[in-house]
């Protein structure tokens, strides 16, 4: 798992190189990132999970188990309300 997103431009690398495929762009759908107007910088969105398993593969990993993702989706198991604990949000976060 990686620590941040996946950008479009992260994902263009793959796809330029050949062994990822393009993710949809859904033509009547102005939601998807990869050729959007939001440029490279944008999280990757509108790819299937076979696209997401080539794309961790060509990285030299691979996608999390279920119960991976979840114990991540969940402080590492930390009892935590939030990300950065338990104190209520301000604008520092």
């Amino acid at each position: 798992m990686t620590q941040t997103e996946i950008t479009v431009g992260q994902y263009r690398e793959c796809v330029d190189e050949g062994s990822c495929g393009l993710p949809s762009t859904f033509a009547d759908n102005s939601d998807c990132a990869f050729d959007g107007p939001f440029g490279d910088e944008m999280p990757v969105n509108c790819v299937s999970w076979s696209q997401a398993k080539a794309y961790a593969i060509w990285l030299g990993g691979r996608l999390p188990t279920e119960a991976e993702w979840e114990y991540a989706a969940k402080s590492e198991g930390l009892d935590r309300r939030f990300p950065w604990g338990n104190e209520s949000a301000t604008c520092d976060y």
